[in-house]
């Protein structure tokens, strides 16, 4: 999986990594803990990662998050960006310009939408 891959790579960049096998499954998470940053993918069982980005911000007070995706039309990238999402990127990519991005958006201190 590549959320086997992501977390693993992330956490020897030195991040606490946490992981969820779906849109549910996160959305727990987000309830019993805070997070700097949520990885999210838009094509996810259960809760689509659009789904779970327009819970996030009817909710308010979520933070950024960053859309992975392998097989979202133009249109879903459109949609997460208007939602909110700090950065939207298309897979394959460079784990250097995913950690990158990430770097970026955590010491930026607010979203950048790009």
């Amino acid at each position: 999986h590549i959320r086997d891959v992501l977390s693993e790579t992330l956490r020897e960049a030195g991040y606490v990594v946490e992981t969820a096998p779906n849109g549910e499954a996160g959305l727990l998470k987000l309830r019993s803990a805070s997070f700097d940053l949520i990885l999210l993918d838009i094509r996810m069982p259960i809760h689509s990662g659009l789904d779970v980005l327009k819970l996030l911000r009817r909710n308010g007070g979520a933070p950024p998050v960053m859309i992975i995706t392998g097989l979202a039309s133009s249109d879903e990238l459109d949609e997460a960006l208007r939602l909110g999402a700090a950065k939207c990127i298309r897979k394959p990519f460079h784990l250097k310009t995913l950690l990158s991005d990430i770097s970026g958006i955590l010491h930026s201190g607010c979203p950048t939408n790009n």
